[in-house]
């Protein structure tokens, strides 16, 4: 491992990602590395390159009679492809001047070695020592099925957070078809730097332009669909400076070599590169603008080229052209192509692309998740939460929508002091706002599938939503309010929830499912949003029945032998929802409470606040040490502890904002 002063935006990028995994690491209870891989899954998703993956984490060290194994997660994606990832991270702690770290040829190959090795042990039809755990037991016993099969797909990815720099070894293994894929934190910066507008210029081309033929033009004579012949080395250099930034408008991103028509398509761009436009349908683009020649039969230059349908050979023909082991001659080739100008304002060109890329689509199928990115409904919620603003103590804040993973990352990066107005618990990713909304729903067994299948059932359950249909797929600030109000209740039970120790997300979403069942009358999500705070009968509902629900979650249905995979059942939510507390009263006028609530992360949070304009930095040192320990849920093991501490600040002047501080019985003053 080497270290790196390298360029400071990827530095900043990269300080960034490691708060938010520790951020997203304790929020659900999980590993650092655990947090990495959903964190790269959830982006892989996004452009169709990975099912979602369940983590694993084994790990068996290597000797001179037996090869190092490792896997972190595992999963089998739609045409029975089987994608392992190995997770890279440095041995030892690396300082922030030093990030991003580089990962080099050999820490990239082992780590590739190690992945191919499992895959050969399980292939032989060989038991791992680790099969005693059920998560590893029911990996191993789907690969050893999978990789019986007559040529078996496997698609390898490498995570990490750390700067990988040149090539790796090729692994090769008798009898599979095998790829290997590094995705590292340069990559993870690309794909987060949506809607590039980067302008293509093509006067360097013979004849000062691609030769083209106007097929129809907008009412003011304008091209609107232009015919041309794009040069095979033109489309690969492209791709290769954009990559998936290319192709973030099309459906479905490539899907690599490893399916049978890109194999072929590969072995024509090799064999016969210049019967190549014979042989091929072609791209289909859109485009925001383009010059032309004055007699508009050349097009000079494009702004933002999107492709639309024609990933596969777009990626087909770059992997030929930078291939190292097999050169291949691609100077004659040319492709066909298909360039649609399109224009509008709010949102209007992206639904006329998505018009566009599902009416082109037609080799493979298409799926609903396909189409995220350019959801509509997905990008009022990014436009709304731009805009929107939260009072948060004496500031207002705002909650950041993530339409495409690692944005809020990216703008930290790009400016620090953007965390004052979307501070890092303030932010919700596009997986994170599925889930919340189906566990408010009632549908927390769904919520509980995680990742790429949870966000496709959401928008199945969302098609039933005739007010956003009519709206044309967007929803308004009060819709967003709502998710923020439901971030919020989710964000202040950290603690009980993080005191049940595992199942954190689960747990979550069946606390809401509760909440929505059994009290939904009384809790307000507009307010919520928009004070930030929750009721003291709100919170001590949370604190009395998330015990409850954990109990009940791990223990149904009983048919299921996994507990793990309980929560996922619409079985355990039967069973959940006949928990019964009885409603807290609200305290009548003139009427005192013989009692004190459990201080709650909020609580911790506004002392936090209060603190840091004070000059007393013991008592600040002990806050922040306090606040840490309510957000690892270890608060009952402390309690003595964070009493002490908030009985300090009390008296040298703090005041809970919610007032006096075990919710019960009102006893009344009043005779």
């Amino acid at each position: 491992m080497t270290l790196q002063t390298g360029p400071s935006p990827l530095r900043n990028f990269a300080i960034e990602i490691e708060k938010q995994l520790e951020s997203d690491a304790i929020r659900d209870g999980n590993s650092t590395d655990e947090a990495l891989m959903q964190m790269y899954v959830l982006q892989l998703q996004e452009v169709g390159q990975c099912p979602d993956l369940t983590w694993v984490d084994l790990n068996v060290t290597g000797s001179k009679g037996q090869p190092g194994m490792t896997v972190h997660g595992w999963g089998i994606d739609t045409d029975r492809r089987l994608h392992l990832a190995g997770i890279l991270s440095p041995k030892q702690a690396v300082q922030d001047e030093n990030l991003p770290y580089v990962f080099g040829r050999k820490e990239v190959s082992d780590t590739f070695g190690k992945l191919v090795n499992t895959v050969s042990y399980l292939k032989d039809g060989k038991f791992l020592a680790d099969e005693k755990h059920h998560r590893i037991a029911e990996m191993a016993t789907q690969c050893r099925d999978l990789l019986a099969e007559l040529d078996p797909e496997v698609v390898l990815h490498l995570f990490t957070t750390g700067h990988v720099k040149g090539g790796f070894a090729s692994h090769n293994l008798s009898g599979v078809l095998l790829s290997s894929y590094v995705h590292d934190i340069e990559w993870l910066q690309k794909q987060q730097q949506d809607d590039p507008t980067d302008q293509l210029d093509l006067r360097d081309q013979p004849g000062g332009g691609l030769p083209c033929l106007v097929a129809t033009r907008f009412p003011d004579g304008d091209p609107q669909v232009i015919l041309t012949v794009l040069p095979g080395e033109l489309l690969a250099d492209l791709y290769d400076r954009r990559r998936d930034e290319l192709l973030r408008r099309n459906v479905r991103i490539y899907l690599r070599s490893k399916m049978k028509v890109n194999r072929d398509m590969a072995a024509s761009v090799r064999a016969t590169p210049g019967l190549f436009i014979a042989l091929n349908n072609g791209i289909s683009a859109v485009a925001n603008s383009a010059s032309f020649s004055s007699d508009f039969s050349h097009m000079e230059t494009l702004n933002d080229l999107q492709i639309v349908n024609g990933g596969q050979t777009t990626a087909t023909i770059h992997e030929v052209w930078k291939d190292r082991n097999k050169k291949a001659d691609i100077s004659q080739l040319r492709v066909q192509a298909k360039i649609t100008i399109i224009r509008g304002e709010n949102g209007a060109e992206d639904e006329l692309a998505e018009q566009l890329a599902i009416s082109a689509n037609s080799q493979s199928k298409v799926t609903a998740s396909d189409l995220l990115s350019s959801d509509p409904y997905e990008r009022s919620l990014e436009s709304i939460s731009r805009a929107r603003r939260y009072p948060t103590g004496s500031v207002e804040t705002g909650w950041f929508y993530e339409r495409v993973r690692g944005q809020h990352a990216g703008a930290l990066a790009f400016d620090a002091r953007q965390e004052k107005v979307y501070p890092r618990d303030q932010v919700i990713d596009k997986s994170k706002a599925a889930q919340l909304l189906l566990a408010w729903r009632g549908l927390p067994h769904l919520a509980s599938l995680g990742g790429e299948k949870a966000l496709k059932a959401f928008k199945d359950d969302l098609k039933k939503d005739t007010q956003i249909e009519e709206a044309g797929g967007k929803v308004s600030e009060q819709y967003f309010d709502t998710l923020v109000g439901l971030a919020v209740i989710r964000r202040e039970a950290e603690g009980p929830i993080a005191a049940e120790i595992s199942m954190k997300p689960p747990l979550g979403h069946y606390l809401l499912a509760w909440l929505a069942e059994h009290r939904a009358s009384s809790i307000n999500l507009q307010q919520v949003a928009r004070t930030g705070v929750l009721s003291n009968e709100l919170l001590h509902t949370i604190q009395k029945v998330t015990p409850l629900i954990s109990k009940v979650m791990r223990a149904h249905p009983e048919s299921v032998p996994h507990e793990s995979e309980r929560p996922k059942r619409a079985g355990c939510w039967e069973e959940v929802k006949k928990i019964v507390l009885p409603e807290v009263q609200p305290v009548l006028p003139g009427a005192t409470r013989s009692w004190t609530r459990d201080y709650s992360r909020q609580d911790w949070q506004a002392a936090k606040r209060w603190v840091q304009g004070t000059r007393n930095a013991q008592l600040r040192d002990r806050i922040i040490n306090a606040c840490r320990i309510v957000e690892t849920g270890k608060g009952k093991a402390k309690k003595a502890l964070l009493d002490a501490v908030m009985k300090d600040a009390i008296a040298k002047g703090f005041k809970p904002d919610l007032g006096a501080v075990q919710i019960g019985d009102p006893v009344s003053e009043v005779s």
